[in-house]
């Protein structure tokens, strides 16, 4: 499928601050503890809906909020990922990338 142009996520003022508040701390806490892609979104969506989201629109509403804090916000949103990644390869964990290329996990 072709697009005209690039996805680009709305500003974080598009969202109310606390729901967008709640994604983001939640999202931020599930990646310092290395959790899952599946599992993060989880947690992120419960987050929302806690926060006042809609449940219906909590899977492309915490996506869009996600983008745009990782447009906006990026060194604040990654920030607990990076800091697992850090600590783990000091370890010596040869599985330390939070952003493993599919070659690596195959």
């Amino acid at each position: 499928m072709a697009h005209e142009r690039l996805y680009s996520p709305a500003p974080c003022e598009a969202w109310p601050a606390g729901v967008l508040q709640a994604v983001g701390e939640a999202f931020r806490q599930a990646s310092a503890e290395g959790l899952g892609s599946e599992a993060r979104l989880a947690r992120t969506e419960a987050a929302y809906v806690a926060a006042g989201g809609a449940p219906e629109s909590a899977g492309h509403e915490v996506l869009d909020m996600i983008a745009s804090l990782a447009v906006h916000r990026g060194d604040w949103l990654w920030e607990p990922a990076q800091a697992l990644a850090d600590q783990r390869a000091a370890a010596g964990d040869r599985n330390s990338d939070p952003f493993p290329s599919p070659e690596s996990i195959a």
